[in-house]
């Protein structure tokens, strides 16, 4: 048998052939992966350690020690985080109902959560050109419901962003309406009070 008979075997299986074959020492290794057609336990690559082999490699006939170490490695399915929303992370609810322009607790959310997706009912408060730029916009968005008067919670910025970024479902996004805000963290700027975020979708609602 070659490696490639092994490949999307369960991994439980594959050492039981290997037994079978006289090998009495494993070891195991994991292979995160999103792609649905690898599914769980099931063998990505088979080593004996100090000697690597592919295809033809290990076939019937082949001798090695019988306590040669056996590396199976099998997939595991690495599974996306979950957005971050008012209902599961008390941080965010907590900062998206302070009514601070600055707080301490802005930065550190924004560095403990950098690259996380967080979810919520916002609304746009300002939107201009960026720099020279026909296409290209900055976007001031905030949470709740729009009222020029009041906000609470932080500032946060789409900076540099066109309009297909927004993964929108409006003809427009433009200062006043109240949207569903889908961002990952960027950062959080204690100097401007800006904090920064990276649409992923803004719908309307």
């Amino acid at each position: 048998m070659s490696e490639d008979d092994f490949i999307g075997m369960l991994y439980t299986d594959a050492e039981a052939k290997l037994r079978e074959m006289g090998f009495t020492v494993f070891e195991y290794e994991t292979l995160e992966t999103e792609d649905i057609n690898k599914p769980d336990d099931t063998i990505g690559a088979v080593e004996i350690k100090n000697w690597a082999f592919g295809k033809g490699d290990f076939a019937v006939g082949d001798t090695y020690e019988s306590d040669a170490i056996v590396v199976l490695w099998y997939y595991i399915c690495d599974e996306p985080e979950p957005n971050l929303t008012v209902d599961n992370c008390p941080e965010l609810a907590a900062m998206l109902s302070n009514k601070a322009e600055i707080d301490d607790s802005y930065f550190a959310f924004a560095t403990k959560y950098k690259g996380r997706v967080i979810e919520f009912d916002g609304r746009i408060d300002y939107c201009t050109k960026h720099g020279d730029f026909n296409t290209r916009f900055d976007y001031l968005v905030s949470a709740g419901d729009y009222d020029p008067d009041h906000q609470i919670g932080p500032s946060f910025k789409f900076e540099n962003v066109a309009y297909y970024d927004l993964n929108t479902d409006l003809d427009t996004v433009s200062v006043g309406l109240n949207v569903r805000i889908v961002a990952e963290v960027v950062s959080f700027d204690s100097n401007s009070g800006l904090f920064y975020l990276a649409p992923v979708s803004v719908t309307g609602r």
